[in-house]
């Protein structure tokens, strides 16, 4: 009997998925548990939409900066294009507020060895440079 790899593959990555739904929707039962939804939705119908907005634009020029410095820590390492630094910050710090202990600054560095080949080393290098510079 021949082993098909191919098959084997598609079902670790099924695998792979399943299990990071069943994390997320752990994780998720767990926020909103803790949660007021009317609370909530009471903040959100006394908002001002005109500092909403203004507080959503410099959140993005401050994730847009974060991304283009940590691009520029990088470079001598690696030329990595700018969409592809700030794809892999955003859904870091996207992981880093669903996760414990800031594993989405493991992702980070672990996305880069599987598309760029950079050593994890560089890449957790970076991130520790990066870290500390931020105010978050």
């Amino acid at each position: 009997m021949k082993f098909n790899f191919r098959l084997a593959g598609m079902n670790l990555r099924l695998f792979q998925i399943a299990v990071g739904l069943a994390c997320t929707f752990l994780f998720l039962a767990i926020a909103f548990s803790r949660v007021q939804l009317g609370a909530v939705s009471a903040a959100l119908a006394g908002a001002n939409p005109l500092w909403a907005a203004a507080a959503m634009l410099i959140y993005a020029g401050n994730l847009a900066l974060r991304a283009w410095r940590w691009q520029v820590i990088l470079r001598p390492v690696a030329a990595i294009p700018y969409p592809t630094v700030a794809r892999a910050l955003l859904v870091g710090y996207g992981l880093n507020a669903i996760m414990p202990a800031r594993l989405g600054e493991l992702f980070r560095a672990e996305f880069f060895k599987k598309t760029y080949g950079l050593s994890r080393v560089w890449g957790l290098t970076s991130i520790v440079i990066a870290v500390p510079a931020s105010p978050s």
